[in-house]
């Protein structure tokens, strides 16, 4: 799972019942409000590969965005 930066990122606690505050989730387990998709224009295509995720959250983030995992959930 770390090769691909899938699982919860060091220091959580996977037996967490609520969210916790993240800076970039991977946009394989992303669930994105449309109006947040919209506003954003959704993840960049000038990315090849692997990084557009970070790009939108960092993008989110800036716009005043919170992002959070559930560390119960299984994707």
């Amino acid at each position: 799972g770390s090769i691909l930066r899938i699982g919860l990122p060091p220091g959580i606690d996977p037996r967490t019942t609520g969210p916790v505050e993240v800076s970039a989730v991977n946009g394989g387990c992303m669930f994105i409000r449309r109006d947040v998709w919209d506003m954003l224009g959704g993840m960049d295509r000038d990315y090849f590969l692997y990084t557009e995720d970070l790009d939108f959250c960092q993008r989110y983030l800036k716009a005043g965005g919170r992002l959070a995992v559930l560390p119960q959930s299984k994707v």
